[in-house]
């Protein structure tokens, strides 16, 4: 744990301090306006110019908003309902290999792992096909200009032009909503306004563009991570085609080993101490869960790849309490589908020398690219 200069922030890489930090929401706050400092004026700064609105993502929400906003979207997260799209996400997963030639290497982050969030998050949501790939295009063109990636007056002018059919969507379903009997995301929120819970249009469109972020990029990364760890590991590879049963289970120690989400952001909330040290109000705080994950007092022989590791359940991966992932079953079932189906259609998987290579940022890593030849 130490002081960051150029983060301008407090840096925890042990499992003890991360967990300390995450599960206690009463002295670290997740809204990262609420910081001093560098990482208080981005946060700021974004918020004010964002298509979005002034109001913070749903991950960065508080007491008393996001129990509020948890309660009434759990119910589209209950394990009857995620597995219920077990099915859709193996069929798109077969669609998807379909076009794999064997022997003809591909690219598997742009054409699998980068896609089959999309599907599966258009689904979840409710979306027709003719409509999930406009929906996807759209919440990217808005989430560039509201993280500050894209600031330039002709982005600016997409957002607002995605901004206004996503708006239109929204309207339709809720026209639609009282007719649809489905278990779909949109109508889910849509129906909880009679049962006393409510969203704004600012919230519900928030969130919307937030559950296809946050169910995107960071299930691509689990999905490159994942086989790229197991591609480098071929006895760990071998023992999990030889016994698919493992495959469940397995998703923990991928997430562990590798995960794609790498620092948390919190901010102290009073002065408080975290292992003698003294943090101020307004700190911010960069809980770096990825090291966490390889702490040997938390895991042992944390850096040794196994898909066997009792206790790798216990991984920060998605975070802790109340604000853990509520997408992580999704993206688990994604990840165990994928590996299923991959190995029931292919008999070998490799990794074509030269076709990897590392990207992502302070918070997400993932691979930019991962060339993989199927027989």
């Amino acid at each position: 744990m130490f002081f960051s200069r150029e983060l301008d922030g407090w840096v925890l890489t042990r499992y003890a301090d991360c967990l300390e930090v995450l599960r206690d929401r009463d002295r670290f706050a997740s809204d990262p306006a609420l910081a001093r400092g560098r990482l208080g004026a981005h946060a700021r700064a974004l918020r004010s110019g964002s298509p979005l609105g002034r109001a913070p993502a749903f991950a960065q929400t508080d007491p008393p908003v996001h129990p509020r906003l948890r309660a009434i979207v759990n119910r589209a997260f209950t394990p009857r309902i995620v597995e219920s799209h077990r099915p859709r996400v193996a069929a798109e997963v077969e669609r998807l290999l379909a076009d794999i030639e064997p022997g003809e290497p591909f690219y598997f982050m742009r054409l699998i792992a980068e896609a089959l969030p999309v599907l599966v998050i258009g689904d979840l949501l409710g979306l027709d096909d003719e409509n999930r790939l406009a929906f996807a295009a759209s919440a990217r063109a808005v989430m560039r200009v509201h993280t500050g990636a894209a600031e330039s007056r002709a982005d600016r002018r997409e957002a607002e032009r995605a901004m206004h059919w996503l708006q239109a969507l929204l309207a339709d379903y809720a026209r639609a909503a009282p007719a649809d009997t489905g278990q779909r995301l949109i109508a889910l929120v849509l129906d909880a306004e009679a049962e006393g819970g409510r969203l704004t249009a600012e919230e519900l469109l928030a969130f919307v563009v937030f559950v296809y972020t946050a169910g995107s990029a960071p299930t691509a990364g689990l999905l490159g991570n994942g086989l790229a760890a197991l591609l480098r590991h071929p006895d760990q590879l071998a023992l999990l085609r030889a016994e698919p049963d493992r495959i469940a289970d397995a998703t923990d120690e991928l997430l562990r080993f590798d995960g794609p989400t790498q620092a948390l952001a919190r901010v102290a909330t009073a002065d408080t101490d975290i292992d003698r040290r003294r943090i101020a109000a307004g700190d911010a705080l960069f809980v770096m869960v990825g090291a966490a994950n390889r702490d040997p007092a938390a895991f042992p022989d944390p850096d040794r790849f196994d898909v066997t590791r009792e206790g790798a359940h216990r991984h920060l991966s998605y975070g802790y309490g109340a604000h853990f992932c509520l997408g992580a079953p999704l993206a688990r079932l994604e990840a165990e589908e994928l590996l299923r189906v991959l190995f029931a259609r292919f008999e070998t998987l490799d990794a074509v020398p030269g076709g990897f290579a590392w990207g992502g940022t302070l918070v997400l890593r993932a691979p930019r690219t991962l060339q993989v030849v199927a027989h």
